[in-house]
């Protein structure tokens, strides 16, 4: 560091000063205060100094120093200033890193940046030019004590000014134009899709015809289960059960119509208790059915409320016999596939009609109530959930010609169609 005092018995030429010290100051850059040379101001200026290495802005001088320039290096890049010619308030624009005659225009703050990636904060606002009196962005001189101007004027915060939050980018869709997709490329989520929607819209939904459609062709749908074999299912009802919470109907019911499930009713050649208390109720709704099924699969099912005659076919054959379980997974019962009850088991057995109404897939197309329907004949035998009509040994089944009024001991296995809803 290189210490310079200089001592003047009266006003000296400014240009004559100036020039002494333009090697001088920019090799000490911060140890030569502007309000030395302030004070030396009044004759007319013209020196020309070389800045220390500033960065800021500088302030104006005051009080009654008239034509003096007032400088502080910053620490910025090198710069320099050229003193116009003194005589009242001089006036100036500064660039950065160099000191100002008399009065000065701060450089504009940098602006911040969102660091979320959107709008750019504004810049900083910009110093009023002074004269005379210092501007409002540095301090006022005082005597032969030149003013300091603030570093980099007002300077942006980061991230701040105005700005605003980009939004985030919607993703496509997933269910855009499904109604027009054709039913047998729905995935499984469409197919949740629609069920929900026509649950909340009933035949009001922009995908009822679709399903509809699906429903009267025998769309079918596959996946595969945890043991390896592949289910299909189809629709066969459309807002036909009630959710078990209460909150209104299921969007789709489904019937498995494949092959490989195969089970007991009961361990015992009994019906006791129906299908409530059956052994294949419980292994489809928490056992070892309902565990065959992919975990994303079993997520989409909606609990329902089935009705059906939870005692032995032969007890208690009222109309007033039926009660209500809450399933998962459950068999159709006889009155769910005809439109009308076979009329000798009703007059036997009055609850036989009351386990639930014919699902619309089966309007029209089960046309018989005691012998063949192509439409129900799925491969070989499957089990119903009504019990056997005034017997305590058996449940009620489908035979592969499609006659829903056979039925046979529930300790021998046949197939099972899990029904569920969406």
């Amino acid at each position: 560091m290189i210490s310079l005092t200089v001592a003047f018995a009266g006003p000296p030429v400014a240009g004559a000063i100036g020039n002494q010290f333009t090697a001088i100051a920019g090799a000490v850059g911060g140890s030569i205060t502007g309000g030395a040379i302030g004070g030396i101001g009044g004759g007319t200026s013209g020196g020309t100094h070389a800045g220390g290495t500033g960065g800021g802005n500088h302030g104006t001088s005051g009080g009654t120093s008239g034509g003096g320039t007032t400088m502080k290096p910053g620490s910025g890049s090198t710069g320099s200033n050229t003193g116009t010619t003194g005589g009242g308030s001089s006036s100036g624009t500064v660039n950065p890193g160099s000191g100002s005659s008399g009065s000065q225009t701060t450089k504009p703050g940098q602006s911040g940046t969102n660091p979320g990636g959107s709008n750019t904060g504004s810049t900083g606002n910009t110093g009023t030019t002074g004269s005379g009196s210092s501007s409002s962005t540095t301090k006022p001189g005082s005597g032969s004590t030149g003013n300091t101007g603030s570093t980099g004027g007002n300077t942006g915060s980061t991230g701040s000014g105005n700005t605003s939050t980009r939004p985030s980018q919607p993703g496509a869709n997933p269910t855009d134009g499904l109604e027009n997709k054709d039913p047998k490329d729905w995935t499984l989520i469409d197919q949740k899709v629609v069920a929900e929607d026509i649950s909340k819209n009933g035949t009001g939904s922009k995908y009822y015809p679709a399903a509809k459609k699906a429903m009267d062709e025998g769309t079918k749908w596959k996946t595969a289960l945890l043991n390896g074999v592949t289910l299909e299912y189809k629709i066969i009802g459309i807002n036909h059960d009630n959710l078990a919470d209460g909150s209104g109907k299921a969007g789709l019911t489904f019937l498995t119509v494949s092959s490989g499930i195969d089970s007991l009713m009961n361990s015992t050649k009994s019906n006791a208790g129906g299908w409530k208390a059956s052994d294949i109720r419980q292994k489809m709704n928490s056992g070892e059915i309902w565990e065959l099924l992919p975990t994303v699969f079993r997520s989409q099912i909606k609990a329902v409320s089935k009705l059906s005659h939870n005692a032995a076919g032969d007890a208690d054959n009222t109309a007033d016999s039926i009660t209500a379980t809450t399933d998962k997974l459950f068999l159709l019962s006889y009155s769910e596939i005809v439109e009308t009850p076979f009329s000798l088991w009703t007059d036997i057995c009055p609850w036989v009609g009351k386990e639930g109404t014919q699902y619309e897939a089966f309007k029209g197309k089960v046309t018989d109530n005691n012998g063949a329907n192509p439409v129900i004949a799925i491969d070989g035998n499957w089990y119903l959930r009504t019990v056997q009509i005034t017997g305590k040994n058996g449940f009620v089944y489908v035979s592969y010609r499609g006659d829903p009024t056979s039925y046979g001991t529930g300790e021998i296995a046949m197939s099972i169609r899990p029904v569920f809803c969406f």
